[in-house]
C-alpha cells in the first residue's frame, strides 16, 4: 500500500477514487499515525487524495478526506494546485457539484474561504471564472458569498491569461451576467463593462458577437442609465481590429438591436458612428450589404443626410469593394 506506481500513486488515491468503505479498509492496515501522511500525499502531477475524491465526484470521500485532516490543515488541502495550477475548488466548479461545494466551503472558516476562491490557476483563471461560464446562477452566488462585499469588485474583475474577466466568460449566459451585476453597486457596473480583453473587446463586444439579445438589451439599458459622456466613452470603445459594438452587432440581422444601439447615441454623434470603419475600412453599412439585410441597410442609411448617402454607398474597403459589391454578389435585386 505505500508502494508507488510510475505515476506516484498509492493504493489509497484508487481508494479515494472509488468509495469510502475502501479508504477505511486500506487506513485501518497502517498505523493512525500514517494516516495523515496518506492524505496528504500527492501524485507526480501535483494531484492530490482530496482532487481524486472530486474529481471522481465521490462526496463521501470528500467528507472523509476533510474529516481526517486537523483543522489547521485542511485549508491547505483545498488550496492545493496541480500542474496545471487547478485546485480542488476549480475541479468541483468545472462539475458543476454544487452539494459538494458548499461540503468544501463550509468546512473552512469565513477567510479561509475568501483565500481558496481567489486562487487562480496556470492561466489566472479563478473557480469564479468556471462558474460564471456555467450559467448556474446558485453556483455563482455561493461563490461571490465567500467575498467581503468591497472585494467583490476585484474578484468580477480578475481578468485570466487572454485578460478576460469573469464577465466575459458570462456573455452566452444572461443570467450569469444579470447575477453577476446584482452583486455589485450600480456605480461599478460601466467599469466592469468597460474592461477590455487581449483583442480590445469589452463584454458589449462579447455580447454582441453572441447574438444574445436579452443580455444586449440589459447592458444596453445600463449603459443608458449614465451620462452621455461616459455612456459614449464605454460605447465608442473598439476592438484592436476597429470594430465597434455597432459593427458586431449589424451581422445578427436583428435590426432592432441596431435601433437600438443608435438610440444610446445623441443624434449629433449618429453620423460620426455609421461613418466609422474597423482596420480593413469596413463600416457597418458593408457590414449590412454582406448579410443582405435589406431593413439594416435602410436603417444605416437613414442616419446619412441624403446628399451623403451615395458617397457612404461607393466607400471602398481595403480590399476595393463597395456596399454594391457585396449586393450583387448577393443577387437580391430589391437590395440595389
Amino acid at each position: 500500500m505505500i508502494i508507488e506506481d510510475e505515476q506516484g500513486r498509492t493504493l489509497f488515491f484508487d481508494a479515494a477514487s472509488s468509495n469510502v468503505d475502501c479508504m477505511k479498509t486500506v487506513l485501518n492496515l497502517l498505523p493512525k499515525s500514517m494516516h495523515l501522511q496518506f492524505v496528504n500525499m500527492v501524485d507526480c502531477w501535483g494531484g492530490s487524495v482530496l482532487s481524486y475524491a472530486v474529481d471522481s465526484e465521490n462526496l463521501e470521500a470528500i467528507k472523509f478526506i476533510l474529516s481526517i485532516l486537523p483543522t489547521d490543515q485542511r485549508l491547505e488541502a483545498v488550496c492545493m494546485q496541480g500542474n496545471e495550477g487547478n485546485t480542488v475548488l476549480h475541479c468541483i466548479v468545472k462539475l458543476f457539484d454544487l452539494e459538494t461545494l458548499r461540503t468544501i466551503l463550509h468546512s473552512l472558516t469565513e477567510p479561509e474561504r475568501h483565500r481558496a476562491v481567489m486562487i487562480q490557476n496556470g492561466d489566472n483563471e479563478t473557480v469564479l471564472h468556471y462558474a460564471a461560464s456555467s450559467g448556474n446562477t446558485v453556483l455563482i452566488e455561493t461563490i461571490l458569498a465567500c467575498y467581503p462585499e468591497p472585494e467583490r469588485i476585484r474578484a468580477v474583475c480578475t481578468q485570466d491569461r487572454f485578460e478576460r474577466t469573469v464577465l466575459h466568460w458570462s456573455t452566452d449566459m444572461f443570467e450569469s451576467i444579470k447575477t453577476i451585476l446584482d452583486s455589485l453597486p450600480q456605480s461599478q457596473h460601466l467599469r466592469v463593462l468597460s474592461i477590455q480583453e487581449k483583442s480590445g473587446n469589452t463584454v458589449l463586444h462579447y455580447v454582441a458577437q453572441s447574438g444574445n439579445a436579452e443580455a444586449i438589451e440589459t447592458i444596453l439599458t445600463i449603459l443608458n442609465r449614465y451620462p452621455e459622456s461616459e455612456r459614449l466613452q464605454a460605447l465608442n470603445r473598439t476592438t484592436h481590429n476597429g470594430e465597434t459594438v455597432l459593427h458586431l452587432v449589424v451581422p445578427s440581422n436583428k435590426v432592432e438591436r441596431i435601433k437600438l444601439v443608435l438610440a444610446l447615441y445623441p443624434e449629433s454623434e449618429r453620423l460620426h458612428l455609421v461613418s466609422m470603419a474597423d482596420n480593413t475600412g469596413w463600416t457597418v453599412l458593408h457590414c449590412a450589404a454582406r448579410s443582405g439585410n435589406l431593413e439594416a441597410m435602410e436603417t444605416i442609411l437613414a442616419v446619412y443626410p441624403e446628399s451623403e448617402r451615395l458617397q457612404a454607398l461607393n466607400r471602398t474597403t481595403r480590399n476595393g469593394e463597395t456596399v454594391l459589391h457585396f449586393v450583387a454578389r448577393l443577387d437580391k435585386v430589391e437590395c440595389i
